[in-house]
């Protein structure tokens, strides 16, 4: 009896243990589980590292490199730029960002490697390299190329190096010319017209082109010496000009709350892009539209764009303003042009009531009342179209409505009479001629068909 109480003990208490391990094992699994998933969440970008130029001139080399790590795994004070050769081998510190330099070399016709490198915590690693080598014949850089700008003009001054070892060369010029872009069969074509040459020397040259029209497209640079009386080139650049943008705000129609504007942009034949007509009041953007330079309508034509601006605020003054966007070739930066600032108007309170009276076979009478507060109304005319032979609906002629109550100002009374008859007349368009702090409207207000 005793012996089998100890026996089902001893089960009871093993089969115990064992939900217990279970369970301290299950509890084990989940937080192990839980642990790796917040590792694979928390990853990091690896830099990107690149040669973004390298020239070499002479035994002169000169770097620019682009590190960027957005999540900070380099170490800053480990990025070094390694030159290394079969000779000798140097260093020099980078820094995140863009960094640019120059160093000599000894060796003429000899590879470099050079290597950008950096430490991320566990040892210095290679992230770009590049090679290349020195050549000990006549060589020119433009080192850099900055320009002013007036109303009609523009002044391009030209750092240049010339490397001319053991002066193997004579007479070495810069050969300047400006362009204009002019529409062709096949695109744009351009003629060049030549300046005078300009005398360069071993070593760095500063060189000033003055008075280049704005409008110009390009600006070409040959730069060629003379060895055993023949021509050597040394460098053709073809640089591209910022484009040079004309503009021009129009209102074609307005009211007491709306505003319809036409937007112009004249642009080079090659820039393709777009621009904006913006509408402020009192110095605050309320409304913008996009349009494409250049543009053009449904039937492929270039056209001016015409935007409508409504539930503006009554004899209220706009000021609208072009803006175009654009690469500045030469700064290397993104610019924005932006036109001159246009003053725009809504208008004080009018309204008009128009009425017809159709006396059959003899001609229509038309009456005209208008409520004026700003005398803004200049008169009324309607227009008269018939079918020609071919059946197509033509003007055939202008008849202008006379006052007959009002000398201006809040109150007018207008009437006109067509005689339709005489030459089959089959419908009459009525406009409102309007005059507005300079702007100048004929507003279709009224058809009729007989």
């Amino acid at each position: 009896m005793e012996d089998n109480y100890r026996a089902r003990r001893e089960k009871f208490f093993g089969r115990f243990k064992k939900e217990q391990v279970l369970r301290w094992m299950m509890s084990f699994t989940v937080t192990t589980s839980v642990a790796v998933t917040a590792v694979v969440v928390a990853t990091t970008a690896e830099p990107e590292v690149s040669f973004t130029n390298v020239e070499v001139l002479g035994n002169t080399v000169y770097y620019e490199t682009l590190i960027n790590d957005p999540d900070l795994t380099l170490e800053e004070e480990s990025l070094v730029l390694d030159v290394k050769s079969g000779l000798e081998s140097f260093s020099f510190p980078l820094s995140l960002g863009t960094s640019t330099g120059t160093f000599n070399i000894r060796y003429f016709n000899i590879d470099y490697t050079l290597a950008i490198k950096g430490s991320q915590g566990y040892g210095k690693k290679t992230f770009a390299t590049y090679n290349v080598i020195s050549i000990s014949e006549p060589a020119v850089k433009i080192m850099d190329t900055s320009y002013v700008e007036d109303e009609q003009a523009l002044t391009f001054t030209f750092a240049i190096v010339v490397f001319n070892p053991d002066l193997d060369l004579f007479d070495i010029k810069l050969f300047p010319a400006f362009g204009f872009s002019e529409p062709g069969e096949e695109g744009p074509i351009t003629e060049l017209i030549e300046l005078p040459p300009i005398d360069l020397i071993e070593g760095t040259n500063i060189c000033t082109l003055e008075s280049l029209p704005k409008h110009a497209s390009c600006i070409t640079l040959k730069i060629a010496g003379t060895k055993q009386n023949e021509e050597v080139i040394l460098l053709t650049e073809s640089i591209d000009l910022p484009p040079t943008f004309f503009t021009y705000i129009h209102t074609v129609a307005f009211s007491m709350t709306s505003l319809s504007l036409a937007a112009e942009v004249f642009a080079p034949l090659a820039f393709h892009g777009s621009a904006t007509l913006n509408l402020y009041q009192n110095n605050e953007l309320i409304a913008l539209c996009e349009f494409a330079v250049p543009y053009m309508g449904a039937d492929g034509e270039y056209i001016p764009p015409i935007f409508d601006f409504d539930n503006l605020t009554e004899n209220t003054a706009y000021t609208a303003q072009i803006e175009v966007p654009y690469l500045n070739n030469i700064r290397k930066k993104a610019e924005v042009y932006k036109s001159e600032i246009y003053d725009v108007y809504t208008t004080p309170y009018y309204t008009y009531n128009i009425e017809h009276i159709l006396y059959e076979y003899e001609m229509v009478y038309i009456t005209l009342d208008c409520v004026d507060e700003g005398n803004i109304i200049s008169g009324a005319y309607a227009e008269c179209f018939a079918y020609d032979e071919e059946g197509e609906l033509v003007p055939m002629y202008i008849t202008s409505f006379e006052r007959v109550a009002g000398t201006g100002g809040d109150n007018n009374e207008y009437e006109c009479m067509v005689f339709y008859m005489e030459q089959d007349i089959v419908m009459i368009n009525v406009y409102l001629q309007k005059a507005y702090e300079y702007q100048y409207e004929n507003e279709l207000i009224y058809t009729i068909n007989i």
